[in-house]
């Protein structure tokens, strides 16, 4: 099964679609919990087997910077954890800091 996050045009949420069949077919995205001012979103499994998602939790500017932590593949139940309220204009991926992730 593939998860995908999409990042709102309209700045408001980030949305999730699932594919069983490798790619093939996906359900329609469904917006998720998560509040997004249309940057860009990064989502990886992490070696425990939970999801991290790092995005800007607002539909405004780019800080905060936040990584939400999910053990149930990005559903309900993400835990939002901040990063840094500074202004960040990029970040590089969340494997670059930790190589063992």
């Amino acid at each position: 099964r593939l998860i995908v996050f999409f990042r709102d045009r309209r700045a408001q949420h980030v949305y999730r679609a699932e594919s069983p069949d490798d790619g093939k077919t996906w359900t329609r995205p469904s917006k998720t919990t998560l509040l997004n001012n249309n940057s860009g979103i990064e989502a990886s499994v992490l070696s425990s087997g939970n999801l991290a998602i790092v995005y800007n939790p607002t539909t405004k500017d780019r800080n905060p910077l936040s990584v939400s932590m999910s053990d149930d593949q990005g559903g309900p139940g993400l835990s939002e954890l901040p990063l840094t309220n500074q202004n960040v204009k990029e970040f590089n991926s969340i494997l670059s800091y930790n190589p063992k992730i």
